[in-house]
């Protein structure tokens, strides 16, 4: 049995929002990108309960422990096959250069309250009564001619003033190191959807060019380099074949022009998290941790090199 789960232990509560804990026996070695696929499937191992997790390695033989959230697609709905506590299973896969190359499937019991699914719900509503009730259709036509002479009697410039102390109010000012950025707090509150607060994708996919990312107002935890190709003579001489000598690609946080800090990439992923000299939330007002304005983050390849660069927000 190549591929060992030593947690789930089969028939166990497991869902979306637990760990498990996967390593393989098989010698290699293994031409990186290497990583582990986990998906959820009926007991037929063809109905998914969706959102696949994806987790790259640099050895697979050391125990890997992995919080199985959604790492992409969408996570459906629940059905009748998947139930609090019915029978489905966990598939692992061991991909190498995007090719599976092992697997196996964990029989469990679905747990469906370890993680909040995003439902759909359509429902109709009886409008009878509120037809019936002409009364509660009505218009006060008084009341609306009064509402309309106070509003004439506003003059222009006054109603300027106030729209003047309302963005006032709702307007914060950020220094950065080298001018102040003025931003309503509607840019910075922005949050619309669940998919602000998972795994970014800064880079558009992999790219060989030269990667400029505004994280300006962003809330951004971490970020990650990862390296998809490089030339086949590169060379890794590090005992564990895992660290090269010369840069595969330069990380770079610029904020108002200056640079704060630079990483030179020397292994297939690297890391930043927390992101350097970025206020968090017991250093501002806001309790949330985001980036000033005029903030870049970017990566420059070697020659022959290509890769993504990925943004975490949660810790």
């Amino acid at each position: 049995m190549p591929i060992v789960v030593t947690q789930p232990a089969p028939d166990t509560l497991f869902g979306y929002g637990h760990e498990f804990e996967v390593h393989t026996t098989t010698v290699g070695p293994f031409v990186p990108p290497v990583e582990w696929r986990g998906q959820i499937f009926d007991t037929d191992g063809v109905t998914d309960a969706g959102g696949a997790l994806s987790f790259g390695v640099e050895d697979p033989h050391l125990p890997s422990s992995i919080t199985f959230t959604p790492g992409f697609g969408t996570v459906k709905a629940l059905t009748n096959q998947f139930q609090q506590g019915g029978n489905a299973q966990l598939r692992v896969e061991m991909l190498v250069s995007s090719a599976v190359v092992e697997q196996i499937a964990i029989p469990i019991k679905f747990d469906t309250t370890a993680w909040q699914y995003l439902h759909t719900q359509t429902s109709s509503t009886d409008l009878t009564p509120v037809l019936d009730d002409t009364n509660a259709l009505q218009v006060d036509t008084a009341q609306l001619l009064a509402n309309w002479n106070q509003y004439l009697a506003v003059t222009l410039p006054s109603l300027n003033d106030i729209l003047n102390g309302i963005t006032a109010g709702v307007t914060a000012t950020f220094q950065n190191a080298g001018n102040a950025v003025s931003a309503t707090l509607g840019q910075i509150f922005s949050i619309t959807s669940a998919e602000f607060w998972q795994d970014r994708d800064l880079s558009g996919g992999t790219t060989c060019e030269h990667v400029d990312y505004d994280a300006s107002f962003n809330a951004l935890y971490g970020v990650s380099v990862i390296v998809d190709s490089y030339p086949p003579d590169w060379e890794f001489k590090t005992p564990d074949h895992a660290w090269g000598f010369h840069d595969l690609a330069v990380l770079t946080f610029v904020r108002g022009g200056a640079v704060i800090e630079r990483h030179g990439i020397h292994r297939v992923s690297h890391t930043v998290s927390p992101l350097p000299q970025f206020p968090w939330p017991w250093q501002s007002a806001l309790p949330i941790a985001f980036q000033p304005g005029d903030t870049h983050i970017q990566v420059d390849w070697a020659d022959g090199v290509c890769g993504r660069l990925i943004g975490h927000v949660l810790p």
